[in-house]
């Protein structure tokens, strides 16, 4: 490769593109851009994925339960796994205006939570299972 000096100045104009003026493109309303489709609200992990609002109102937004349902939800229907292919977009689609709801009525709270602590279960099981059999394949 040869280096360029001030006398090869003029040949490189020749090889430039020529200047076009810039266009704008429209992608959408700037709000939806910036903040998504989930109305301002996220999960702190990738743009695709939806919080878990419910486990949020029965749990805490912070809590260690909630944080493992999401983790464990998002990694299920990642994997293909049937009930997370059929529970996700069904969350996604009703989920926000459930938790809303729940944040105004506590008293139905008791007819969700013995479904999420069943989902947290499951949870801790599949999770138990992958790092036995992860210490299984770290030792061979």
């Amino acid at each position: 490769m040869k280096l360029q000096t001030g006398s090869d100045k003029n040949s490189l104009n020749s090889i430039k593109k020529a200047y076009s003026e810039p266009r704008v493109a429209y992608y959408g309303h700037v709000a939806k851009i910036t903040r998504g489709s989930s109305r301002g609200q996220t999960d702190g992990m990738s743009g695709t994925s939806k919080a878990c609002w419910i486990a949020e109102v029965l749990y805490g937004i912070e809590a260690p339960r909630t944080q493992l349902v999401r983790a464990w939800l998002k990694g299920s229907y990642e994997r293909g796994d049937l009930t997370a292919r059929v529970v996700v977009p069904l969350y996604s689609r009703f989920g926000m205006a459930l938790a809303a709801f729940l944040r105004r009525r506590p008293t139905f709270q008791a007819i969700f939570r013995p479904l999420f602590d069943l989902a947290i279960k499951r949870a801790h099981r599949e999770y138990a299972e992958w790092l036995v059999l992860a210490s299984h394949f770290s030792e061979a």
